[in-house]
């Protein structure tokens, strides 16, 4: 791999010789990733207020898993050591697995998906968007800022009828917007609820966004899989694109034969290329927020790329706020590119390791 982005990408278009390497070792190993199983160690930092950390901790322990069980009867013992009063009560909670074994047993027919190599049309969809979502976020921002005594209701009439009015306010509101500067809260009001499908590995680094709900299908490799980038259409790539049909093929098998024995355990048997589904809800704030990292140069090409569709099918439905979003639609390698330029430039002023890609 690191031979055909060698060759692929013009290595006089660099800034130097070490901004190259590194962005030939990046791409290299955002494609070796899709080898990799779902079961590979991960290290994970977890901060919690104590009360969360009561509800998370029981819903650990009250999982089918004994090896998740295990995680959160050790996050128990750890966190009593801190706070021994308020995790005390900790416990099992059997309405969670009550609920979970009675959905599982119900009855429910319908025809099995193809399973499909390659990113599919319909990976991405806008399953709903709030009605006139860009007048209720006017709206909200006239609320806010008016001392007039007036209600929600008056502004939101006022911005249905004058779509002049709802752009003069967007202007005004994020026009001036620094390149650190959140978008301000009102801009929460509306919600957006896509359903995604996407590699295993895509899925992991976009599930994190703590703000939004995530609801995903169980983990499956019975779904089909996706090709890395490059690696579906280049012909030098030939092998790697046996290779991981091969690996995907022998993972199916796998996972098919342990789910008929026990469906959750064979969840991880899964890699990373496999295809899984979620639905993805969030309001429009968060997706100014995740649309501008999420689309950024250093970012993964498959997460990229789900991005950006997301704002494709998005932008109609938010015409105005869409002017406002520093959305990034270059292709990877230009995009990595400027990215690793700048790493260079701040490893240099700190004296470090120019080619170690982390």
């Amino acid at each position: 791999m690191a031979a055909f982005f060698r060759k692929k990408l013009d290595a006089s278009s660099f800034g130097s010789e070490a901004v190259f390497d590194r962005t030939v070792n990046a791409k290299t190993l955002d494609v070796v990733r899709y080898f990799l199983p779902a079961t590979i160690l991960t290290s994970l930092g977890i901060v919690w207020p104590t009360r969360e950390a009561e509800r998370h901790i029981s819903r650990l322990m009250s999982d089918s898993r004994v090896e998740v069980q295990a995680i959160g009867k050790a996050l128990l013992e750890e966190g009593k050591k801190v706070s021994p009063g308020l995790l005390s009560h900790v416990s099992v909670n059997d309405y969670q697995q009550i609920r979970e074994k009675n959905i599982r047993s119900l009855p429910v027919s319908l025809k099995t998906p193809s399973q499909l190599a390659g990113r599919s049309s319909d990976a991405v969809r806008l399953v709903s968007i709030s009605p006139d979502i860009e007048a209720r976020m006017a709206a909200a921002i006239l609320f806010e800022h008016s001392s007039s005594g007036n209600n929600y209701d008056e502004y939101l009439q006022l911005c249905l009828k004058d779509k002049a009015l709802v752009d003069s306010v967007f202007k005004e509101y994020l026009e001036q917007r620094g390149k650190f500067d959140s978008v301000p809260v009102p801009i929460e009001v509306g919600s957006l609820l896509f359903e995604v499908t996407v590699d295993f590995g895509a899925f992991r680094d976009l599930k994190r966004h703590r703000r939004n709900l995530f609801l995903w299908a169980p983990f499956t490799a019975l779904r089909g899989f996706e090709y890395p980038e490059h690696v579906a259409s280049a012909p030098e790539l030939s092998e790697v694109k046996k290779r991981i049909e091969l690996c995907a093929e022998k993972t199916a098998k796998l996972h098919e034969k342990i789910r008929a024995r026990n469906p959750r355990l064979a969840e991880y048997v899964v890699m990373m290329a496999d295809k899984q589904r979620m639905l993805w809800q969030m309001d429009p704030r968060q997706f100014v927020y995740v649309m501008e990292l999420r689309t950024a140069p250093a970012g993964h090409f498959s997460y990229r790329t789900i991005c950006q569709e997301m704002f494709r099918l998005a932008s109609p439905h938010i015409p105005v706020l869409s002017k406002y979003i520093r959305i990034n639609m270059t292709s990877g390698d230009e995009g990595r590119k400027q990215q690793e330029e700048k790493i260079v430039e701040k490893l240099k002023a700190l004296g470090g390791d120019l080619r170690r890609v982390s």
